[in-house]
């Protein structure tokens, strides 16, 4: 009993001391945290200094240069030099402008005259003649050269040739001779009727206009305005054709044939054609051409699936960039939660 009552203060010690080091241990964690917390208030106020000052040089620097005086206040900025830009802004302008097919029908064009040559006694007149062209359709493609732009703000400003690559025309050919006096007794009046048909002659023209770019929520659009566009067809009659012509008017009576060589048909046939006709492309062929240019990705951030979404907020022309700025959200998974692309 004796021994059993001095091993109970024993205990009681080992309890006090086991209690004092627990309490010990207890404040020094609590003092380590408090020390983290405030090596990390300090080091959070002097990179808010560093980032402040950072920010005051960014404002002087950027006072003086005009390229980041022009930068967007967004997350993510991409700079695209205007040589790289120019030439992608000379793929979309030829891409309007590049096989469009433009079309004419049934038009009519006549011309009549009278023949005359020279006798001994003075004039006379074998005959007249008319001429009528019934164009059936004249047709052709639009071929863009290597076109000029210039950056103004959100406008492209664009001055390119364009050349009719390729065309054909159809038409028929009614050639009336209206004999008169002498050579009405040998040849008499007649009608040839021939199809005509050729290809349209290359040309090429200056297209000038401009694209209208606008970023309209998450959507830019390219608006091309190409006004007064107007080009000329003309064709060339084929061999085929003259030698239709010469068939037609070879079967007339000799004398008819020779008064017929008072007439120079060629000649005719290729100043009816020769002015071309006008071609006014329509400015609703240019559509305007729109891209979204906002992006959503799954991408791994810590371990976890993070939902990326980038949504563009400026497009902007500056010396030297053409700049497009956008804001990023973050969207974390929970911990348990799969997915991802």
């Amino acid at each position: 009993m004796t021994s059993a009552r001095r091993e109970r203060p024993r205990r009681r010690r080992r309890w006090r001391v086991l209690l004092l080091l627990v309490l010990l241990l207890g404040i020094a964690v609590w003092v380590a945290s408090l020390w983290r917390r405030h090596v990390r208030a300090v080091r959070v106020a002097e990179l808010t200094v560093t980032r402040d000052a950072l920010k005051e040089q960014l404002a002087v620097l950027s006072a003086r240069d005009p390229v980041l005086a022009t930068l967007p206040d967004d997350d993510v900025l991409v700079g695209i030099p205007r040589r790289f830009a120019r030439e992608a802004l000379r793929q979309v302008a030829v891409g309007y402008l590049g096989h469009v097919e433009v079309a004419l029908r049934d038009l009519r064009i006549h011309k009549s005259g009278s023949v005359s040559t020279k006798i001994l006694f003075g004039h006379v007149t074998p005959g007249l003649y008319s001429l009528d062209l019934r164009i059936h359709e004249i047709n052709g493609e639009l071929e863009a050269l290597r076109p000029k732009t210039h950056l103004h703000g959100q406008r492209i400003e664009v001055d390119m040739p364009v050349r009719i690559a390729r065309g054909e025309g159809r038409a028929t050919l009614v050639f009336d001779w209206d004999s008169r006096g002498l050579a009405g007794a040998v040849c008499g009046d007649f009608r040839a009727t021939v199809p005509l048909a050729g290809k349209v002659v290359p040309r090429t023209y200056r297209a000038h206009g401009w694209i209208d770019v606008a970023l309209d929520g998450e959507t830019v659009t390219a608006t091309p305005v190409f006004p007064g566009l107007v080009v000329n067809l003309r064709v060339e009659p084929s061999a085929a054709t003259w030698a239709a012509l010469e068939k037609v008017l070879g079967k007339q009576s000799a004398g008819c044939r020779t008064a017929l060589k008072l007439v120079d048909h060629h000649a005719l046939i290729e100043e009816l054609l020769a002015k071309g006709f006008d071609v006014k492309v329509p400015q609703e062929i240019f559509q305007p051409m729109r891209r979204d240019l906002a992006f959503t990705r799954t991408v791994k951030l810590g371990g976890r699936d993070t939902l990326v979404r980038v949504l563009p907020r400026s497009l902007t022309a500056a010396p030297g960039y053409l700049w497009y700025g956008a804001t990023v959200q973050l969207e974390y998974a929970a911990p348990n939660e799969g997915g991802g692309e």
